[in-house]
């Protein structure tokens, strides 16, 4: 639905590029359009921290494999995982991060089907 409305005000406007919170504030108001983008932000801060929490997680498991203590720093790996994810994309130039960006959805993807496709079979229909 939301390719769908992009297109369309792609169309309408001829304006090519238009944001989420654009097409909010152009379908649903400015009121509906605060709703919207609030949620928007909430979807986008939780996976942000589910990220951090989880990579951080799998790095301070990384540190003990190596022998590198982490208890004298609480949330080391959190932190360790954020910086350098930060400073690997304001670092890396424009086209990799969009190369990188188009794997990763390739990626999240592939596993959203498979997940699909491995609980289709147990469905009672």
């Amino acid at each position: 639905l939301i390719a769908e409305l992009s297109i369309n005000r792609l169309g309408q406007s001829g304006k090519p590029g238009q944001g989420m919170l654009d097409l909010y504030e152009e379908t649903l108001g400015t009121t509906w359009s605060r709703v919207g983008s609030s949620a928007y932000f909430f979807l986008h801060y939780a996976l942000m921290v589910a990220y951090i929490a989880q990579g951080g997680t799998n790095l301070n498991g990384l540190f003990q494999g190596l022998g590198v203590s982490s208890d004298g720093v609480p949330g080391l790996g959190q932190i360790v995982f954020a910086a350098t994810c930060g400073l690997g994309l304001f670092a890396a130039p424009p086209s990799f991060v969009e190369k990188a960006n188009s794997a990763f959805v390739l990626i999240l993807a592939t596993a959203f089907l498979g997940i699909v496709g491995l609980g289709a079979s147990t469905a009672d229909f």
